[in-house]
């Protein structure tokens, strides 16, 4: 039962109804409150509400349930950035390439987090390792410059 709840709130997220997709996320919790992937899709969910501070609580839970959940390291790092709190998206993706390095995505924001700190030699490293690993990641930087 509880992975027609997961299944459900996934196909919602994918159409766009993140309203459903936080109610059924939720009910997936209720049914199994120790499910990480639960939390971390209702957190998804709940920031594409506009709702960063709900999708704070759900990525940390999620975190506490599954210390190496990767996504809930990455999605943290973003709400965290929404709210201000660079330091506190650093951190998050600092222990996020701890569990997954070769993520382009994860270095590319992390070089733009620095960056906005003035960490510009380590924004210019985060930017060369995420077109090392995907060097598609050069297109966005080639736009804006």
């Amino acid at each position: 039962m509880r992975t027609h709840f997961s299944t459900a709130a996934s196909r919602a997220t994918t159409k766009g109804d993140y309203q459903g997709a936080v109610s059924d996320f939720t009910r997936a919790i209720e049914l199994d409150a120790a499910n990480a992937r639960a939390f971390v899709g209702r957190g998804f969910a709940r920031m594409h509400q506009g709702n960063p501070e709900a999708a704070l609580l759900d990525y940390s839970r999620a975190i506490e349930l599954n210390p190496r959940s990767f996504l809930a390291f990455l999605n943290r790092a973003f709400a965290r950035k929404q709210k201000g709190d660079l330091d506190g998206a650093i951190a998050d993706l600092n222990r996020a390439l701890e569990i997954n390095s070769e993520d382009a995505d994860a270095w590319f924001e992390r070089g733009v987090l620095r960056g906005a700190k003035k960490d510009l030699d380590g924004a210019l490293g985060d930017y060369a390792k995420a077109i090392d690993l995907n060097p598609k990641t050069r297109e966005p930087m080639e736009t804006a410059a």
